[in-house]
């Protein structure tokens, strides 16, 4: 069963963007918390991520240097997000998909006040205006990505557990183009962190060719997920399309260029 969601290709180590004139809203950032302007939102909400439906067939898939994580079947009650910066609009789940390095220090494509994470997935929305993310790309108002940090470290936590219901799908999803049947709950591990404020957004693009801009990041730069040293290293032995084991994923920070990134102020729920 051929998921749905061939939204990135990630490439091992993508190099610099050149500056061509025409592209100057480029991700990943460094997301400098002290310099964000604070804005009230509507709350944040999140539909269906975290139990998918079972009649979607939930997979997780090694696909072209990444990790993906999504419905494989365009059935009802698909995921989707409300509220935040998305203007009154109902945005639906495509996939979530992971970035990380080749050792734990490094790994996150954003960083928060020049930190670096160990990894960070991305779970890509589109406008439901729209009937694919492909046909919403490039649009204004048409894909939403929400950005989760993960910090690795030696020592087990609540939720390194959790996150072992992604971790432990990995030995079956060795070679690219591989791909499982995944448990309704295997997003769970986000689930604490996915609150209705406290994120910061922007207007980015795509970190994977084609780079493509108009894209709404909402990233979370407070507490990151705790995960193990252990379950980051089972990632980088994945094998990419040509045989290689992928120990880095993740695109260099691009310049700002004078856009301004906004902090949702807490309001009422």
């Amino acid at each position: 069963m051929d998921l749905d969601f061939n939204l990135t290709r990630p490439i091992k180590r993508p190099p610099k963007l050149t500056k061509p004139t025409a592209m100057s809203q480029q991700s990943p950032i460094n997301l400098h918390t002290a310099d964000a302007v604070p804005k009230g939102y509507p709350p944040l909400r999140f539909h269906g991520h975290f139990h998918l439906s079972p009649e979607n067939s939930p997979m997780i898939k090694n696909d072209h240097g990444t990790v993906q994580i999504g419905e494989s079947r365009r059935g009802e009650n698909r995921a989707t997000m409300t509220g935040g910066p998305l203007n009154g609009t109902a945005y639906r789940f495509a996939q979530c998909h992971f970035h990380w390095g080749n050792q734990s220090d490094v790994g996150s494509e954003h960083t928060v006040d020049g930190h670096p994470y160990s990894m960070e997935v991305h779970c890509v929305h589109h406008n439901t205006k729209y009937d694919s993310v492909d046909a919403a790309l490039g649009q204004a108002d048409g894909i939403c990505v929400v950005a989760f940090f993960l910090k690795a470290s030696p020592k087990k936590s609540a939720d390194s557990n959790l996150f072992n219901l992604i971790v432990r799908h990995l030995s079956r999803i060795q070679k690219d183009g591989s791909e499982d049947l995944a448990e309704p709950t295997i997003l769970s591990v986000f689930k604490p962190y996915a609150t209705p404020n406290g994120w910061h957004t922007y207007i980015g693009s795509l970190t994977t060719p084609p780079y493509t801009e108009n894209v709404r990041w909402i990233a979370y730069p407070g507490a990151p997920v705790q995960v193990t040293d252990q379950q980051v290293g089972l990632f980088r032995h994945l094998k990419d399309n040509h045989g290689a084991m992928i120990g880095s994923n993740f695109r260099e920070i691009q310049p700002l260029n004078g856009r301004t990134i906004s902090m949702a102020q807490k309001t009422q729920q």
